[in-house]
């Protein structure tokens, strides 16, 4: 298989957010630790990894918003991208 052909391996990555935005790449860091911080947000997601940093393309950006408006609906529902909730 040709480097051009290799998929890229998904990786679990630990969402640290400070407050900002769960759509932004730079705010994931990989790592195995727990979720802290702002409750009622994302915690974990799977993304291939871009160079350390989680790639978010299309299809995990749309999973990324379900996720959240899931949240605002008081009804947190995982999906292909996102694994896990902060606690409440």
């Amino acid at each position: 298989m040709q480097k051009s052909q290799q998929l890229r391996t998904p990786c679990l990555w630990s969402g640290i957010f400070n407050g900002d935005d769960p759509l932004e790449p730079s705010d994931y860091t990989l790592t195995s630790g727990s979720c802290g911080g702002t409750p009622q947000t994302v915690c974990t997601i799977e993304a291939p990894n871009n160079g350390g940093q989680p790639m978010l393309g299309t299809s995990q950006i749309a999973d990324i918003e379900d996720a959240l408006e899931s949240i605002e609906n008081n009804k947190p529902t995982a999906n292909g991208t996102v694994k896990s909730f902060r606690s409440h």
